[in-house]
């Protein structure tokens, strides 16, 4: 059973956390979990209604870890990249798991999203927060290479050489129509593609 340097709800997260370093997600059981922290259902449903209610827990505690460390006066960039970095064990496990929609939804949460917001706010909100998500994922994805100033380095390089870089509307709305049917495109994306070359 756990002790008292640690409640409940933390080993359940770990509990969690271990698991998901052995086995698929979706063959995870709440048993499993429950067994793994050394705690038992009552227990377990106290603290959480399902899976992916610890899996928030423990996103939770990364951002409340990380908002005593960071500097507010650092760009939303940096501080997505900073996430990443600080965090990688968790979010590694997530990406293994085939979760990853769930730390976009906690993105989207940090962004104060909600569904009562009007369409315009929705979509402002969502465009930025998947935009900065796209650079920190496929930073990830790619290794980790470069260091988070290093990404906000080659991110205000592109924005001074935009006119170089995007294409025109006309050019993204042809290229949109031709994969419009094979791909999945995110409309936020092409939202804040148009907020940008709109600017020019």
């Amino acid at each position: 059973m756990y002790n008292n340097e640690m409640k409940a709800k933390d080993y359940i997260m770990e509990g969690l956390l271990q698991l998901m370093k052995k086995k698929n997600y979706n063959d995870i059981t709440i048993t499993d979990i429950t067994k793994s922290a050394g705690v038992n259902r009552v227990t377990f449903y106290r603290n959480f209604n399902t899976k992916d209610d610890v899996i928030k827990g423990c996103l939770k505690i990364c951002d409340d870890n990380f908002n005593k460390t960071k500097n507010s006066n650092d760009t939303g960039l940096y501080q997505m990249l900073q996430f990443f970095e600080i965090n990688k064990r968790t979010i590694s496990l997530l990406y293994k798991s085939n979760c990853s929609h769930l730390l976009t939804e906690h993105i989207l949460h940090t962004w104060n999203y909600n569904k009562s917001d009007t369409n315009i706010v929705a979509y402002i909100k969502s465009a930025w927060a998947y935009f900065m998500f796209g650079w920190a994922n496929e930073w990830y994805l790619r290794g980790m290479q470069e260091s988070p100033e290093q990404m906000v380095e080659i991110f205000e390089n592109m924005q001074k050489n935009k006119n170089d870089l995007f294409w025109s509307k006309p050019q993204m709305l042809t290229f949109l129509s031709n994969i419009w049917g094979s791909l999945h495109f995110s409309y936020s994306y092409f939202l804040l593609y148009l907020l940008i070359v709109s600017s020019h």
